[in-house]
C-alpha cells in the first residue's frame, strides 16, 4: 500500500518507486507504478420528498468548477435546508468543486389546513372526516353538509364544486369549501268555508314564509254571521290564531250563518191584544229565522171595524206596508185602532115619506163614539095608527121582522117601512103539465120585496118565457113588489127525432131497418119499435146508436139489449139508431163415418 505523505492535488499523475519485500519475503525492487489522481467528487443526499438538480449536470467535475445544485420539493414537501459540506436554506447553493462535497437537501412535509363555511339564506353545517387540524397532500377527506330545520342544502363552492352530498376531498393544499344551505319557503293555504262568510287576515301577509316564522292569523266574521273554528293543520276555536311556520300549512276558517227571530205583536191603541187584525210577512221565516241582511216586508191588514194606526218598535211609520233589514232579533208592534159607526132609525111610508103611524126605536143608546164594529144592536118597529102594518127594515138593517137583531158593519139609517095596504103575487103556467113556478121567500110578501121565481120544466118540457108583470127568459128571474103582481111562465113540449138506418161498410148494406110508428116528431115517453130484416146471406149483428148516451138511457128505461133485432125503445132524446149486420160464412158439410176394424 502506497499512501502519499502529503496530499495529491486532484486531477494529477503520480509516478511511484516501489523497493521492498512482503510478509512473505517476496521482494520487489526498481519497480515503478504511475497514479492519476480523481476528480473532486460531489454527492447528494435527500431527506424528504423531493430532487436535487446540478448544474451542470456532469459525470464528473474537474477541480474548481463551480457547480449550483437546486433542491425541488415533490407536492406535498416544502425544501428546509442543505447540511454536510455546505449549508443554507436557499433552494439554490453554490459549490466550488476544489474538495469533494457531500451534501443532504432536507425537505419538510406540509401541512395543509382545510377550511369550511357556510352561505345563503338558510342555515347548516359541515361535517369533516377525519377531524384533524392538519392535513397531509394526497390525504382523503369526506366532507357531509347538514341543513338545519327548515333549510335545503344547494351544493359545494371552492374546493368542492357539485350537489353531491357527503363528497371527498383529496387534499392538494390549504382549501376552502362552502357549503351553501337555502331557506325552505312554505305557502300557507287558507280556505273559508261554511253557511257563514268572512275573512282572515294574516300577519305578516306574505306569499311564502320562512321557516320559524311567527304567523298571527285574526279570523273576522262578516256581519250576519259567526266564526265557527279552524281546521285542518291546526285546529282552535277562538278567532286569533298563533302559530310558528314549520311546514307547508292547510288551514280552513269555517263561519256559520246566523239566524234571526222577527217577533209581531198587533195591539190596539191602548196596547191591549188584538187578534182580529193581521200582519203579513214575506218572505216567511224558515225553521231557524231569518238571515242577517235579509228583507222582509210586513203588511198591515186591518179586520172589519179596524183602522191601521202605525209601527212601533223596529220599525216606525204609518203606511200599511213597510220593509225590515233583519240585523238581529227583533220586534214590530202593529197597532191598530177600531172603528165607530153611527146609527139612527126612522119610519116611512110606501111612498118613503117620513110617517108618525109607525114608532122606531134602536138599543142599547148609541154612545158618543158610536157603535164599534161587530156590536149587536137591536132595531124595534111598532104600528102607531089602527090600519098600518110594518113592512120590513131596510138600509144598514134588512129584515122583514120588526124585531131584528144586528151586527153593526157600517154607519148608516136603518129605515122601517110601514103600509095600510096589502101587495100579491099571482103565477100561472101555460100547461100545468109542462112544470111548476118556485117563489122565493114564500108569501106573504112586504111592499118592494124582491122575489125570485124559478121556472122547473117536467121532463121534455122545455121553458119558453115570461109575460104578464115580468118579461124575459132568464130562469129564475126576479120580481120586485111594489104593486099587486101577475106572472105567467110559458113552457112548451120539446119535439125528438129518431132515425134508423144500417152502419155503413163496403159492399151491400146487407139488409133493412123498419121504424114503426114513422116518421114523428116524438116526444118524451113516446115508444118506438125498431126492426132489423137482413138480407139473404146476412145476419144481423147488433144496434149501434148515436149519440151513445142515448143508448146508455134506453138501456135504463127499458133494459135495451142491442143484438136484439127488434126492440121497442122509449124516446128521451133525439138518436140514430143503425143496424149492424154481418155475411153468412159457407157451411161446414164434412161427414164422419164409423170405422169397424176385425180381425
Amino acid at each position: 500500500t502506497y499512501t502519499p505523505t502529503v496530499p495529491l492535488p486532484f486531477d494529477t499523475t503520480v509516478t511511484v518507486a516501489v523497493d521492498g519485500c512482503d510478509y512473505a519475503a517476496q521482494c520487489i525492487s526498481g519497480a515503478s507504478y504511475t497514479f492519476t489522481v480523481r476528480s473532486p467528487l460531489l454527492v447528494t443526499n435527500v431527506v424528504g420528498s423531493g430532487v436535487i438538480t446540478r448544474t451542470p449536470a456532469l459525470a464528473s467535475y474537474p477541480v474548481g468548477t463551480p457547480v449550483t445544485v437546486t433542491a425541488t420539493a415533490d407536492p406535498g414537501w416544502t425544501f428546509a435546508s442543505w447540511s454536510g459540506t455546505s449549508s443554507g436554506t436557499a433552494p439554490s447553493l453554490g459549490l466550488v468543486l476544489d474538495q469533494d462535497h457531500v451534501i443532504t437537501a432536507t425537505f419538510a412535509q406540509d401541512q395543509y389546513q382545510i377550511i369550511t363555511a357556510t352561505d345563503g339564506n338558510g342555515s347548516g353545517s359541515v361535517n369533516v372526516e377525519p377531524a384533524q387540524p392538519t392535513y397531509l397532500y394526497g390525504d382523503v377527506i369526506t366532507l357531509t353538509a347538514t341543513a338545519d330545520p327548515g333549510a335545503t342544502f344547494a351544493g359545494w363552492t371552492g374546493a368542492v364544486v357539485g350537489a353531491a352530498n357527503p363528497v371527498t376531498l383529496t387534499v392538494t393544499g390549504n382549501q376552502a369549501v362552502t357549503a351553501t344551505f337555502t331557506a325552505n319557503e312554505y305557502a300557507l293555504d287558507l280556505t273559508v268555508t261554511g253557511t257563514g262568510t268572512g275573512g282572515v287576515d294574516v300577519a305578516p301577509a306574505q306569499t311564502t314564509y320562512r321557516y320559524n316564522t311567527a304567523l298571527t292569523l285574526t279570523a273576522t266574521a262578516a256581519p250576519g254571521s259567526t266564526f265557527a273554528g279552524w281546521s285542518g293543520d291546526r285546529t282552535a276555536s277562538e278567532p286569533q290564531l298563533n302559530l310558528t311556520i314549520t311546514d307547508h300549512l292547510h288551514l280552513t276558517a269555517a263561519f256559520t250563518l246566523d239566524y234571526y227571530t222577527l217577533t209581531v205583536k198587533i195591539t190596539d191603541d191602548n196596547d191591549q191584544p188584538a187578534p182580529e187584525n193581521r200582519v203579513t210577512v214575506t218572505p216567511a221565516a224558515n225553521a231557524a229565522g231569518y238571515m242577517y241582511g235579509e228583507v222582509a216586508t210586513l203588511t198591515a191588514v186591518p179586520a172589519p171595524g179596524w183602522l191601521f194606526q202605525g209601527w212601533r218598535d223596529a220599525v216606525e211609520g204609518n203606511q200599511p206596508s213597510t220593509t225590515l233589514t233583519v240585523e238581529g232579533d227583533a220586534t214590530v208592534t202593529a197597532v191598530f185602532v177600531p172603528i165607530y159607526y153611527t146609527l139612527t132609525v126612522e119610519a116611512v111610508d110606501d111612498t118613503d115619506a117620513p110617517t108618525t103611524n109607525g114608532a122606531v126605536l134602536i138599543s142599547p143608546p148609541q154612545n158618543a163614539a158610536g157603535y164599534r164594529y161587530g156590536e149587536l144592536a137591536i132595531v124595534s118597529a111598532t104600528s102607531a095608527a089602527t090600519g098600518w102594518r110594518f113592512v120590513n127594515w131596510q138600509g144598514v138593517v134588512s129584515s122583514i121582522n120588526a124585531v131584528t137583531t144586528f151586527t153593526v158593519t157600517e154607519s148608516g139609517v136603518a129605515t122601517a117601512h110601514f103600509t095600510d095596504k096589502i101587495y100579491s103575487l099571482t103565477t100561472i103556467i101555460s100547461d100545468e103539465a109542462g112544470g111548476t113556478i118556485v117563489a122565493a121567500p114564500a108569501p106573504p110578501y112586504s111592499f118592494g120585496q124582491q122575489i125570485t121565481l124559478t121556472v122547473v120544466p117536467t121532463a121534455g118540457w122545455a121553458f119558453v118565457g115570461w109575460s104578464g108583470d115580468l118579461i124575459g127568459t132568464a130562469n129564475p128571474a126576479t120580481i120586485e113588489l111594489n104593486d099587486h103582481k101577475v106572472v105567467t111562465a110559458t113552457v112548451e113540449r120539446i119535439a125528438y127525432t129518431v132515425q134508423v138506418g144500417v152502419l155503413g161498410g163496403q159492399g151491400t148494406p146487407g139488409g133493412t131497418v123498419t121504424m114503426t110508428p114513422a116518421p114523428g116528431p116524438f116526444y118524451y115517453g113516446d115508444r118506438v119499435t125498431l126492426t132489423a130484416t137482413p138480407d139473404p146471406g146476412y145476419q144481423f149483428v147488433k144496434w149501434v146508436v148515436e149519440p151513445e148516451m142515448a143508448e146508455s138511457v134506453a138501456a135504463a128505461v127499458q133494459g135495451f139489449d142491442p143484438t136484439n133485432p127488434q126492440i121497442e125503445v122509449a124516446v128521451t132524446s133525439s138518436a140514430t139508431y143503425l143496424a149492424e149486420f154481418a155475411a153468412v160464412g159457407p157451411l161446414d158439410r164434412s161427414v164422419f163415418l164409423p170405422i169397424v176394424v176385425t180381425e
